[in-house]
């Protein structure tokens, strides 16, 4: 029997603005249960303190935890955006770091919540080997319409100096799965109709799911900071629409069937 016999496939989970903490290792290891070999990434800029709270208490309000837990995580988060061609280059190091540690040779896919989409996206843009992306509510566009200071919707902070990003390199083969809520703003229909024009001219192949009457964040549980705006039904369907693809991707890898996911939504 040979490695690739043994290996299960790879998925990365990149984490969304705040960075990783214990609700993607969880989701890591509902992945591996469900018989995957998965990674919780820590997504941050190498120049960039990130020893902020990752966690704060659920029940203190925005404005409590805007100086020691927002402004930090966002200006990791920004300062990672202005820059895609670091972000690419982590996807392809993380990726090679995981098949390094026993992963499948040949088998991967990569799946983020919000800032985590954007992450996982770039690894298609800059062709990494990967055979599937699943975002949940997350950032589609290469160049944010908006470097917040440090989250403020509609206000733009030029102190960030984006980088030219490096030309494209298409992954065309690897499947595109998208998790979106219709009352998304942070994700709104222009930037969709953007990611449609864009994907088709290169021939990339993606599919979207957009959940009625769900917000940003609906994937994030209610025991984090950013699960807001949880949507159980919304998470259901979004978590077996991606065991689905992994499924079609690796059909010689049939997901183990386990009853609740990282978020504690029953999905069966």
């Amino acid at each position: 029997m040979g490695k690739a016999d043994r290996c299960r496939p790879i998925v990365l989970v990149f984490p969304n603005y705040a960075g990783k903490k214990a609700f993607d290792v969880d989701q890591a290891t509902f992945l591996a249960m469900c018989g995957y070999t998965a990674v919780a990434l820590e997504e941050r800029h190498p120049e960039i303190d990130s020893g902020y709270d990752r966690e704060p208490h659920v029940g203190l309000g925005f404005l409590d935890v805007w100086d020691w837990h927002l402004v930090p995580a966002f200006h990791a988060m920004n300062s990672l955006r202005a820059d895609v061609g670091l972000m690419r280059g982590l996807v392809h190091e993380t990726l090679a770091a995981a098949r390094g540690f026993g992963g499948h040779p040949d088998k991967a896919a990569a799946i983020g919540y919000c800032f985590g989409g954007q992450f996982a996206l770039e690894g298609v843009r800059g062709g990494v080997d990967l055979d599937g992306v699943v975002t949940f509510h997350g950032l589609l566009e290469t160049v944010p319409r908006l470097l917040a200071a440090p989250y403020v919707p509609h206000v733009r902070d030029d102190s960030y100096e984006i980088v030219e990003p490096p030309a494209n390199a298409y992954n065309t083969r690897c499947q595109i799965l998208l998790e979106h809520g219709d009352l998304d703003a942070e994700v709104p229909q222009s930037s969709i109709d953007a990611f449609r024009e864009e994907m088709g001219a290169a021939g990339c192949s993606w599919k979207l799911h957009t959940h009625g009457g769900v917000d940003h964040g609906f994937a994030l549980p209610p025991t984090i900071i950013s699960g807001w705006h949880f949507h159980e039904r919304a998470d259901r369907r979004s978590t077996l629409s991606m065991l689905a693809l992994f499924e079609e991707l690796w059909p010689e890898f049939p997901p183990h069937l386990v009853p609740r996911n990282a978020a504690n939504t029953l999905l069966r």
